[in-house]
This record gives structure tokens, sequence and C-alpha cells, in this order.
């Protein structure tokens, strides 16, 4: 089975395992995404340039989100990355200005770089829960971390 793109709504294929390095890279014609269980990694830049992409359902198979793989989001709204997501590279979410909301499950254990960078203005309430885990990433929103943070103990 291959991917679809049908009224706007990507599917990736079931069977897929990971989603490729800049698979739909600067797609203007995707708003919302649907990732089936099963896959387990969001390699980087796979999403990233997507400015239509609104909505995207994550599976609770998903274990790595990789560097800018959604960087350039900009009609991203609100973003729940399912609990089995064990690692976010840097800048991941860069760049989604529209980001309103992200949360973070209790399985993640790595965060790398700023994954938030320019995703958040300056002074705009974001709801960022689990984010004190990692005392590392002070300001996750203006990406003032450039090392990598691991949760409290």
């Amino acid at each position: 089975m291959k991917d679809m793109l049908e009224n706007g709504v990507l599917r990736i294929a079931a069977g897929t395992e990971a989603v490729g390095r800049e698979a739909y890279m600067d797609r203007e014609d995707i708003r919302a995404l649907e990732i089936p269980e099963g896959v387990t990694a969001l390699t980087n830049w796979a999403f990233a340039g997507c400015t239509q992409l609104e909505r995207v359902s994550l599976p609770s198979t998903l274990r790595v989100i990789g560097g800018h793989a959604f960087a350039g989001c900009k009609s991203l709204r609100e973003l729940t990355i399912p609990d089995g997501v064990e690692r976010i590279a840097g800048s991941a979410f860069a760049g989604c200005k529209t980001l309103e909301k992200a949360a973070l499950p209790a399985s993640l254990r790595e965060i790398w770089g700023a994954p938030l960078r320019s995703a958040i203005p300056c002074g705009k309430s974001a709801s960022r829960r689990g984010w004190s885990r990692f005392p590392g990433m002070r300001s996750a929103a203006a990406g003032d971390c450039s090392r990598r943070a691991s949760p409290r103990p």
C-alpha cells in the first residue's frame, strides 16, 4: 500500500516503520497528517515546510521525532506527543509559530537542542505540560538551550 493524499489529508501507508528524511518536505497541499500504528520514527526534515499542516495524529508506537521533522509548519496549532516517544531531536518544531499547546509524554528521555525554537512567540502563554522534567530546557519556546537535556531522576 502507498501513502495517500486525499482532500488535504495525508495518510501514511500501513506497514510503514519510518517516514524518511525529507519525505514530504515543503508540501503545501498537506493540511492534516495521519500516521498509523507501527511507525516508530519520523526522520529529519520529514514534514518540514508543510506550511498548511494544521493537524497531526501521531501513533502510540512512535519512539523518535527527528531534527526539524516539523520545522516551519506554521499552521500547526496543537500537538500531543504520545506516550512512548523517547527522543525529540533539535528544532523538531522550530518555526511552528501558531503552536499553542505542546504536551510531552512521561516516556520522553531525551530532548536535543531546542525543539520549539521560534515556535511560541515571546509573551504568548502556552501549555508545556511535562517540560518541568527537563531542567536544561530553560525556555523551550525561545530556544535558550543548545545542549541535550535529560529528565530529572
